[in-house]
């Protein structure tokens, strides 16, 4: 037996609410878009605002601590 087979085997026994809801999944998962950008490329475009020596001094800022003199 197919694979389309067994799907159309299964959907046989559903009732009509089953099937509206199954219909509107369908949809969903045909509507969707591909992804713009992968994880990498959307890690890269975060941006972060601090002071100009957060590299440095991170632990300290991260403590709550002041780092600057």
């Amino acid at each position: 037996m197919s694979r389309k087979d067994q799907i159309v085997a299964e959907l046989d026994g559903l009732s009509d609410a089953d099937l509206s809801v199954l219909l509107d999944t369908i949809h969903r998962l045909t509507d969707r878009k591909p992804a713009e950008a992968g994880v990498m490329a959307r890690l890269r475009s975060i941006q972060i605002d601090g002071p100009d020596d957060l590299a440095a001094n991170h632990d300290a800022y991260a403590s709550g601590f002041d780092a600057e003199p």
